[in-house]
């Protein structure tokens, strides 16, 4: 087998509002596609996550959707797969370019010779990305993009498939009311997510309890509280890591970083005589004070639930024989339990066999 990366499209700026759609025009097997982004703010205000300054990313064939997240769900997958801190800055900063870099993995891991996605096997297969200019900052000018594929040749056989990932469903939830959701029973399914992001407002304060019923309880593979599902992530995956930079001003500016629970700002300042203040403030939300007043300051921010996601595992995460098959089930019902009346989100990831 030999590699290779390839450009699915250059690097280009827009300063509107719009979605750029890119065909993917190769023809060996794509193991990750990497789209390099920054997000040009003119004050210091932020909103959200620069991740969020893409609106939606979608893989389709024709109507045949393959991929549909928006930048935060695909950031915050991607942490949980080891892509945490690598270019992707978080800053308070105004009159900056906040830049990153979105990953999709096709496979386990990169180069999985067995599971990748193969362009042959769609008639017209596109990259479609939405952008906005005011999800970020109000006054944002420009949104810079580029896509590039990691791509496989001459493997000894074809892949038997492709890591699908999509939202299944969003909801406002209701304090202590159980949320239900009938789950696709088309694929086999590596993992469930449950996202949990608003702004100031903590992880555990949407939801409480998530549970996955088989024909009415026949059979339950999980029922869990929203502690005790982090904490297994926590083992699974360790800290969640966000590197952070920027200037202080004499009043703290919020910024936002990926993890979204029990996360802290670890940072130093250009002065060693002036100390620093970190503060969470829930839903990704941080902020870093200074004796001086004004200062820069440079850290990382680590913590847990990456975007506001929780990750269910469906079985042995690299044993493909072992993962979840609803095949041949008569339902299956996702029951989340609220917490309180703000937004969540239900995504997949399965195995989309050829």
């Amino acid at each position: 087998m030999r590699t290779r990366e390839a450009t699915i499209h250059a690097e280009e700026s827009y300063a509107a509002a719009g979605t750029a759609i890119y065909p993917i025009r190769e023809t060996d097997p794509i193991s990750r596609i990497l789209i390099p982004f920054g997000v040009t703010v003119g004050a210091a205000a932020r909103l959200a996550h620069h991740s969020a300054a893409l609106t939606k990313i979608e893989i389709v064939d024709g109507s045949d959707v393959l991929y549909s997240l928006d930048g935060l769900q695909t950031d915050g997958i991607a942490r949980f797969d080891g892509h945490g801190s690598a270019g992707m800055w978080t800053s308070p900063s105004a009159s900056i370019t906040e830049y990153g870099n979105l990953v999709i993995d096709f496979g386990r891991f990169l180069y999985d010779k067995q599971i990748a996605f193969d362009p042959t096997k769609f008639k017209n297969p596109q990259l479609k990305i939405t952008r906005s200019l005011t999800t970020v900052e109000a006054t944002c000018t420009a949104v810079i993009l580029a896509a590039h594929a990691y791509v496989m040749e001459g493997l000894p056989s074809a892949p038997m498939g492709f890591f699908m990932k999509k939202e299944v469903k969003s909801w406002v939830g209701v304090a202590s009311a159980w949320e239900y959701t009938q789950m696709p029973r088309d694929y086999i399914y590596r993992r469930m997510f449950v996202q949990a992001l608003t702004k100031t407002i903590g992880v555990g304060t949407h939801w409480s309890r998530a549970k996955l019923s088989e024909d009415n309880d026949k059979r339950i593979p999980f029922d869990v509280l929203i502690d005790d599902q982090i904490a297994k992530n926590a083992r699974d995956y360790g800290d969640v890591i966000e590197n952070c930079s920027g200037a202080i001003s004499a009043v703290a500016t919020p910024f936002f970083a990926a993890p979204a629970y029990g996360g802290s700002p670890l940072a130093m300042c250009t002065m060693a005589t002036n100390a620093l203040e970190g503060h969470n403030r829930d839903g990704g939300q941080y902020e870093v004070k200074s004796a001086n007043g004004t200062d820069d300051f440079r850290g990382i921010v680590a913590g847990l639930c990456p975007q506001g996601l929780v990750a269910f595992h469906m079985g042995p995460q690299d044993m493909i024989e072992d993962w979840y098959d609803p095949r041949g089930l008569g339902n299956i019902d996702m029951q989340v339990l609220g917490a309180g009346a703000y937004t969540m989100h239900l995504i997949t990831e399965q195995l989309r066999t050829y």
